[in-house]
């Protein structure tokens, strides 16, 4: 049990410093377009474009933390478009065919191999999440700011319940199957929480809209252009800013009210400014993942241009000099185990 203690207080102090680190900045300048996402392994999924007879096609890609690039399937006259990846590598996204006019939700395997999940009605739909159970959570348009909730595996889709509002429109879900978003009805919503398929308004009105969900059940989301936390059946605001994700450390990035990007954690808010990334000037985050990685996009090599980074923390002295002295008293608490354990083991052959 000693430990495991020590263990678990090195990892937490490791780990919960509420000062934003200084980071690593890989620059990735051939992913050119949106729906970035990033998994635990440092694997990102995104886009590039090709250019066929004039038109632009957006195809799925998949960076490797390696940084080889590995295409997905996408037909022809498909575009391809990435929604999230899980920690096993499947992926799920959308396709749009150019000849028929058709949004599809999709998933690609390890092998990036695409496969079409079928929603009653050939309504406009888009996978949206993925978690490691592959579970995948989506959403089908029903109108122009309306869409019903609806989650998948295995071949089966189960649509959400909307609690007796016109829809439910979701947004994340966590490793234990639950799922959050909103529901409402024309431009009126609340934020909300399915267990177990059972919807329930989230504290704080007309508004609300619930973004993002971890697996210590947090939930971060927005009260009109206000972040809020929903954490332990409470609500705490988190300042003026906009929620995009969080990750399972509680850490949240976000855009302010210039759609300046912002990274918040244990009650700190922190612009990702130049000073953070070796002078990138930073313009917008899309992923954290849980060591601390984000996806950004940053400052090109020409004056005018912006590109995709991946930007790693580095870790401060101080906590450094933690952890390694945590170390050491760990491995002192298992050196001094085996000596007890030794002397135990003489006595009694000396007794026999």
């Amino acid at each position: 049990m000693l430990n495991k203690r020590i263990l678990a207080g090195i990892i937490f102090c490791f780990a919960s410093g509420a000062a934003l680190a200084d980071y690593k900045v890989i620059k990735l300048p051939d992913i050119d377009a949106g729906f970035y996402r990033l998994n635990n392994a440092g694997r990102i999924t995104g886009q590039q474009i090709d250019y066929i007879a004039s038109r632009a096609y957006y195809r799925p890609v998949v960076v490797e933390p390696d940084g080889t690039r590995r295409r997905l399937q996408a037909g022809d006259d498909f575009w391809g478009g990435t929604g999230d990846i899980n920690d096993h590598g499947i992926i799920a996204g959308n396709t749009w065919n150019y000849a028929v006019g058709q949004q599809r939700p999709v998933w690609w395997d390890q092998q990036g191999n695409m496969h079409f999940i079928e929603v009653a009605g050939a309504l406009p739909s888009r996978a949206r999440r993925i978690n490691n159970s592959g579970v995948i959570l989506g959403r089908t348009f029903i109108g122009a700011d309306e869409s019903i909730g609806w989650t998948w595996q295995d071949g089966r889709l189960s649509y959400a319940d909307t609690a007796g509002y016109k829809y439910a429109a979701l947004s994340d879900l966590n490793d234990s199957g639950v799922l959050v978003g909103r529901v409402g009805e024309g431009h009126t919503w609340n934020a909300a929480v399915w267990r177990d398929g059972v919807p329930q308004l989230l504290p704080g009105g007309a508004g609300g809209d619930a973004v993002a969900i971890n697996d210590l059940g947090w939930i971060a989301g927005n009260i009109g252009r206000r972040a809020v936390l929903w954490r332990d059946g409470a609500m705490i605001e988190l300042g003026d800013f906009y929620v995009t994700t969080m990750n399972n450390r509680g850490e949240i990035i976000g855009s302010g009210p210039n759609l300046e990007p912002l990274y918040w954690r244990n009650g700190g808010l922190r612009l990702l400014g130049p000073q953070y990334t070796g002078g990138l000037q930073v313009y917008e985050a899309f992923d954290i993942n849980d060591q601390g990685q984000i996806l950004l996009e940053v400052d090109g090599e020409r004056p005018w241009e912006r590109v995709l980074a991946l930007a790693t923390p580095i870790p401060e002295p101080g906590r450094l000099g933690l952890l390694l002295a945590g170390l050491v008293v760990l491995a002192l608490a298992r050196r001094k185990r085996r000596q007890a354990g030794q002397s135990l083991e003489e006595g009694q052959q000396v007794s026999a």
